[in-house]
C-alpha cells in the first residue's frame, strides 16, 4: 500500500510539472518566432539569366525620406569580357534606373549595382521583382582583357529576385 502512494505521487508530479514545461517551451517557441524578423526566417532569393551569376539583392528603404535602393550583387559568369551600361530595377510596375560599379567586368569579376527609387515600401514587406542589365560582350574573347582592345557587341541580361525590405544601409539624401 505504501508503495502505490510513492507512485501516484511520483505520477501526480510528473503530470502537473510536465503541463508547466510545456506550456513554457511553447511560450519560448511563440516569443522567438514573433521576435525574429521575416528576412531571417525567409531567405532572399536572386536569380539571373545569361551572362551573370545574381549572389545578393536587397531592398533598404528609407520611409521618413520616402526613397529607397535596390542593391544587386552580380558576379560574370561568362566566358568574355562584359562592359555594364546601366540596371533597371522593375518592383511592382515602378522602373528604377541604377548603375553598377566597377562597369567593365572580366570573367569571373563581380560587381555592385545600385537602383534609386523616389517611392520607399515599409521595411518588413516581401519584395518581389526583375532587373534588366544593359551591356556589352567583348566578342574578342576573354584574352583581351583591356576595355580599349574589344570589339563590343550589345547584350541584355535578365534576372528576377525575392527579398525584404529593410533599413537605409544605403540611404540616400
Amino acid at each position: 500500500m505504501h508503495g502505490s502512494s510513492r507512485l501516484q505521487s511520483a505520477i501526480e508530479f510528473l503530470t502537473t510539472y510536465g503541463f508547466m514545461i510545456t506550456i513554457l517551451t511553447l511560450l519560448v517557441i511563440i516569443i522567438i518566432y514573433v521576435a525574429t524578423p521575416v528576412s531571417h526566417v525567409f531567405p532572399s532569393q536572386c536569380n539571373a539569366y545569361g551572362g551573370f551569376v545574381c549572389a545578393e539583392a536587397a531592398y533598404y528603404s528609407n520611409t521618413a525620406a520616402n526613397n529607397a535602393n535596390v542593391v544587386i550583387f552580380l558576379s560574370n559568369s561568362g566566358s568574355s569580357p562584359t562592359n555594364i551600361i546601366g540596371i533597371n530595377v522593375i518592383i511592382n510596375g515602378h522602373t528604377m534606373q541604377g548603375t553598377c560599379s566597377p562597369s567593365f567586368l572580366v570573367p569571373g569579376s563581380n560587381t555592385l549595382c545600385i537602383a534609386t527609387s523616389d517611392t520607399a515600401i515599409p521595411q518588413g514587406s516581401q519584395i518581389t521583382g526583375q532587373f534588366a542589365v544593359a551591356g556589352q560582350s567583348c566578342n574578342s574573347g576573354v584574352s583581351q582583357f583591356s576595355q580599349e582592345s574589344c570589339s563590343f557587341i550589345n547584350a541584355q541580361y535578365a534576372g528576377s529576385f525575392l527579398t525584404y525590405a529593410g533599413g537605409s544601409h544605403y540611404g540616400t539624401t
